[in-house]
């Protein structure tokens, strides 16, 4: 069915009653979607089905009621939007939608069975919002999709129906500008949001040079979320945007609201993602609170090595992870082959880590993968593969520092834990040369060296001096240098 279609169409008359414009109308601004929206009108002419897929709070209601009126615009007519936020089972679900329609029961034939004859032969597209807690209804919908070649479907959902007539659309977070110029981000989407929130609250807030600084980094350390950027900027009522970042880094629970026509799952963020973990499997739960230990995005290596015991089913991560990424609470990187958290998600999942009393125990595993990570770093840097291993590098560096503070934490009272943190930074000397990381070389390596008087030879004990030789040497410190070297070679020589 075209957009001509629509358009040439008259009113769509049904049993019982006129279905034209169902569709609730915006309470809110939408800021920076316009390319979603034309991308999913796009979609919904060329396909039958079409799920917007995305996190909790990143604004699916939002650009699905935005898309609704905009095709309403262009006289598609019969557009009926059904939120399926409160029900709780998915055998709710075509009660649900025949009440929208004005289908009534009778004691001949299903609820679904009715909604299908009477949209059999009609032309109208179905909105139906929030289906994740219910998705198992997915096989009715095909259903009535396959019997009803009029009818159209636009669903939002944490995760995808997985049916063969389904096309995803997955929504990203709003862009965060990355410089901290007044003048070059104040155009960018998620200010704007925070801006017009902050405005609700306080009609005298105003975006100032003065200002600016704390308001990016609030917008930059939520990832971009909307919800989550809209919950921030409601408590400008009480605090400044300093006092605001400086409580973020604390708690989760600072983003809350007190508005009451919101959905309680959209009063917090909490909420929102408890919403989410609630769906998961045990295991899933497991894996999903443990994956708070990387930084910065990872890979299914590093999940099967760091996240599953030993011994653990092939399939079974490639399935968790799979589903995590369509529960919202997992996201695709542009890297295809790495995942990451949204900041707010990560917060929560820690808490749940932290909870499980499994922090040392993954972040071991998580610091002698990265010590692995660092070998392969070494090698290449040293060989033909100086390119591939320092793009490695640059994108594990972050995970490899978190490595690195955690064994430093451990240095003092675990031997063990020095002498990798000492191997890791030995590993890294070439790398962090390159990189001009010398300061930060000194400092890791002094670092290790003061949490333990044991001046026991070993091998990361060495690793360790040559790397410190060459900043200091970079660094112009020559008799510095001089006195490492030195050491280094004593401490060789007693290795043989």
């Amino acid at each position: 069915m075209t957009f001509k279609n629509y358009r040439e169409n008259k009113e769509l008359e049904l049993q019982s009653s006129s279905l034209k414009d169902i569709i609730p109308l915006p309470t809110t601004p939408i800021f920076g979607r316009e390319e979603e929206v034309k991308e999913c009108i796009r979609m919904l002419e060329q396909h039958r089905v079409v799920t917007i897929i995305g996190t909790g709070g990143i604004g699916k209601t939002r650009i699905a009621i935005e898309i609704c009126n905009r095709i309403k615009y262009h006289n598609w007519q019969n557009i009926v939007f059904v939120s399926m936020a409160t029900l709780k089972e998915a055998k709710e679900v075509m009660p649900a939608l025949a009440h929208a329609l004005g289908i009534s029961e009778t004691t001949e034939r299903s609820v679904a069975i009715g909604v299908a004859e009477v949209l059999s032969n009609k032309e109208l597209v179905l909105v139906l919002d929030n289906l994740e807690h219910v998705i198992e209804s997915a096989s009715e919908i095909s259903r009535l999709v396959s019997t009803c070649p009029g009818v159209k479907v636009m669903c939002t959902s944490r995760t995808p129906l997985n049916i063969r007539a389904e096309h995803i659309y997955y929504l990203q977070t709003l862009p965060v500008p990355t410089q901290v110029e007044f003048e070059s981000f104040a155009g960018y989407p998620a200010i704007e949001l925070f801006v017009s929130r902050a405005k609700k609250v306080d009609r005298d807030f105003e975006l100032t040079p003065e200002n600016s600084k704390d308001i990016l980094e609030i917008c930059q350390y939520l990832d971009g979320l909307p919800l989550a950027i809209e919950l921030a900027a409601s408590r400008l009522r009480v605090i400044s945007p300093g006092q605001l970042l400086s409580r973020l880094y604390k708690t989760i629970n600072i983003l809350s609201t007190g508005s009451k026509d919101l959905p309680v799952r959209h009063q917090s963020l909490r909420n929102t993602i408890e919403w989410s973990y609630d769906l998961l499997n045990e295991s899933e739960k497991q894996l999903f609170r443990r994956l708070a230990v990387f930084a910065k995005g990872f890979n299914l290596a590093a999940i099967e090595q760091i996240c599953y015991d030993d011994g653990v089913d092939a399939i079974a991560p490639i399935n968790e992870i799979e589903s995590l990424v369509d529960q919202g609470l997992v996201q695709k990187s542009n890297d295809r082959h790495r995942l990451n958290l949204l900041q707010p998600i990560k917060d929560f999942a820690y808490e749940k880590w932290y909870d499980a009393d499994e922090i040392n125990i993954i972040s071991m595993k998580h610091a002698q993968f990265y010590h692995g990570v660092s070998k392969l770093i070494a090698e290449g840097t040293q060989g033909k593969k100086q390119l591939e291993r320092m793009t490695l590098g640059v994108v594990e560096e972050t995970n490899i520092l978190v490595a690195l503070d955690y064994l430093l934490k451990q240095a003092k009272n675990n031997l063990e834990a020095r002498e990798l943190g000492l191997r890791i930074c030995g590993n890294l000397w070439i790398f962090w040369h390159i990189r001009g990381k010398h300061v930060t070389t000194k400092e890791y390596i002094n670092a290790f060296f003061d949490a333990s008087e044991d001046d026991t030879p070993s091998i990361g004990t060495c690793g360790a001096l040559f790397s410190l030789h060459v900043a200091c040497y970079t660094l112009g410190e020559i008799e510095l240098s001089k006195e490492v070297a030195g050491q280094l070679l004593k401490e060789a020589k007693a290795l043989d």
